[in-house]
Formats: structure tokens, C-alpha cells, sequence
């Protein structure tokens, strides 16, 4: 059934959530051109739900805040709404 979810995203030039996500981090780390341009557009970031920020989410926020390093985080661990997500973050 998956494979079937991908080959139709493909065929109508479509992302889900994860892959918008996984193919920014893929283009940033590709293209050190493409990521500075976000880097500049983005020179405060703010997250919230800090807790259910998973592996990928947090690679994202690496490249983009690498630019200025100024992020700011927040977030409550008794809040933690996704553990069967695996987060991995740390509050």
C-alpha cells in the first residue's frame, strides 16, 4: 500500500508532510547556495512544541538557524504529545 502512496504522490507531483520536510533537509545539505538564501530570509526563528520535534524536524532547524544561530525554543516535556512518534529532542 505504500508504494502505491508514493507512486501516486509522484504522479501528481505531490509531497506529504514527512517529505516536504525530509526533501528540504535533503536540498539544504545538497545546495549550500539554496540553504543560505533561507538562512538570510529566516534570521529569527521560533519554535513551539519543542517536545515533539522529531530527528528530521530538528535537522531542519539546524540548517536554516545555522546562519544567525538565533533560535529560540519552547517547549514542556509533561506536554509530550507524540512519543509513539519517536521525538528526540530534549528539554
Amino acid at each position: 500500500m505504500y508504494e502505491l502512496y508514493q507512486q501516486r504522490l509522484f504522479a501528481a507531483n505531490a509531497m506529504d508532510f514527512d517529505d516536504l520536510i525530509g526533501n528540504a533537509v535533503k536540498l539544504f545539505e545538497r545546495d549550500p547556495v539554496i540553504r543560505e538564501r533561507y538562512q538570510t530570509k529566516f534570521r529569527h526563528i521560533l519554535v513551539d512544541e519543542y517536545q515533539d520535534t522529531n530527528h528530521a524536524q530538528y535537522r531542519l532547524l539546524q540548517l536554516l538557524a545555522d546562519g544567525h544561530r538565533n533560535l529560540c525554543a519552547v517547549g514542556d516535556s509533561d506536554q509530550a504529545i507524540y512519543a509513539w512518534r519517536g521525538p528526540t529532542a530534549k528539554t
